[in-house]
């Protein structure tokens, strides 16, 4: 009935029945859980929302760095290991990810921060093996 009121669908319309008497002991606990049964399902919906909004995000990117028309300043560091390590068949993924863990610290997230301050901090990483490719790269960018 409420569905019906409201156009909305079955599944996403709640009915609260509203108890003003004394009598009814079960009925503010029958309000509470259905209100937090509302709440829950729309924390769900919230957070299935946002994971499919950031894979479609994730996947444009992705097929804009393969196109080669992502901006550096768009580009994620995240995004250009990836692409580098796949591109010069990099192995050693510890050494990747302890690599993009330091860079996190220093919020280095963006490939165009990465390329400003390349000179400053390359000799604080555990680039052993990477270096090279790296500034390979970023001379394409």
């Amino acid at each position: 009935m409420a569905s019906e009121a409201t156009g909305s669908s079955p599944q996403t319309t709640f009915f609260i029945t509203n108890h003003n008497t004394y009598e009814h002991d079960k009925a503010p606990f029958e309000v509470d859980r259905t209100a937090l049964d509302i709440l829950d399902f729309a924390v769900v919906a919230a957070e299935n929302f946002i994971k499919i909004r950031k894979q479609r995000e994730k996947n444009q990117l992705e097929r804009e760095v393969i196109a080669g028309g992502v901006p550096s300043d768009v580009e994620t560091v995240d995004h250009l290991f990836s692409r580098v390590e796949k591109k010069y068949k990099w192995t050693d993924r510890g050494g990747i990810k302890a690599v993009l863990k330091m860079l996190r610290k220093m919020d280095i997230n963006i490939v165009n921060i990465l390329k400003k301050t390349w000179n400053d901090i390359k000799s604080a990483l555990p680039l052993i093996g990477m270096e090279k490719d790296l500034e390979e790269e970023m001379k394409l960018i």
